[in-house]
């Protein structure tokens, strides 16, 4: 089996380290560990003795990669908590993408995952056949997203979204992201990806219409001045407002000079840096500037801060429309 390319990246996910793998869903499928439950205990100060065990938690383990390997214990759980193997995860997707008419082999994936394999981001972007191009002359494609953790730190996630060819901007479906997410308890039901497919897709055709209406829709300067300086600002605070203000009017990000006067995000002094990448010049639709917040939520640090970025973009731009 070829192995999938391979890219290191500086981001994390609630701390630990993350590297990213890119392949088919046959390769990626490798790459996943496996995880077991084992009693919570440890031995005595002298080492001669076994513990009594935690009546209400467990370990949960990762078994040995490769022969030689050890087990590596990765988080402590409720004995209530129902562990899904990443594995699992990504089983029911494949067959949520069959059920929804589409060849798997067809399907480009890519892996997020922690330094011990606990928590992982499972990316699978569909055929060609089912992107779009908005209008701006950049492609869009549509990418199941699948967010799973094996030690409770986050829930079991799944997303529906676009992805945009230039920059990896993403997850975003026009005004409103199809998504599901459930707690890993007795209940959980990954089958729920089934459902998101089915409305998903459905739901992000049609937001063909809306994202190129926006693209349509004018943007002036003065609009673009109160809602940065408002909505923007107290949403993701002075920086990354004042950061999103200059990338939408001239294509370029900036480093916020630091210890200046009390000002609004639209009259902080800054230092202009690198070209956005897909960013125009000067944003004069909607559109353009729902990929600045885009790509400013994928340039957060921290999965976790992405995906909750990401979730507030929908809300931002509808106060933007309105």
């Amino acid at each position: 089996m070829a192995s999938p390319d391979l890219l290191q990246r500086e981001l994390k996910w609630l701390g630990s380290p993350t590297v990213n793998h890119f392949g088919t869903i046959t390769e990626i499928r490798g790459l996943l560990p496996t995880f077991v439950r084992r009693p919570f205990s440890t031995v005595s100060v002298d080492g001669a003795n076994d513990l009594p065990s935690n009546a209400f938690l467990d370990v949960i383990v990762r078994t040995p990669l490769n022969e030689g390997d050890e087990e590596i214990p990765v988080g402590v759980v409720s004995k209530q908590y129902q562990l899904v193997q990443h594995a699992e995860v990504l089983d029911k997707a494949i067959e949520a993408i069959k059920k929804a008419g589409i060849a798997p082999e067809k399907v480009k994936a890519d892996l997020t995952i922690t330094k011990y394999g606990e928590r992982v981001g499972l990316h699978l972007q569909f055929p060609e056949e089912y992107g779009l191009d908005p209008g701006d002359g950049h492609r869009l494609a549509l990418r199941l997203g699948c967010f799973n953790s094996v030690d409770g730190s986050t829930k079991f996630r799944a997303v529906l979204g676009w992805i945009r060819f230039v920059c990896s901007n993403g997850m975003i479906v026009g005004s409103a992201r199809t998504d599901f997410r459930s707690r890993h308890t007795q209940s959980l039901q990954v089958e729920g990806l089934y459902e998101l497919l089915e409305d998903g897709i459905d739901r992000a055709i049609k937001e063909k219409d809306n994202l190129q209406r926006w693209v349509k829709t004018p943007l002036g300067e003065q609009k673009l001045v109160e809602w940065v300086d408002g909505p923007l600002a107290k949403k993701w605070g002075i920086k990354a407002a004042t950061r999103a203000f200059h990338i939408a009017r001239k294509g370029k990000d900036v480093h916020v000079v630091p210890f200046t006067e009390k000002l609004p995000p639209s009259e902080k002094e800054v230092e202009f840096l690198d070209a956005v990448p897909g960013s125009s010049e000067a944003a004069k639709n909607l559109y353009a500037v729902s990929q600045v917040l885009t790509w400013l939520a994928g340039q957060r640090s921290d999965i976790e801060e992405q995906l909750s970025w990401q979730r507030d973009v929908p809300d931002l731009m509808m106060g933007l429309a309105g």
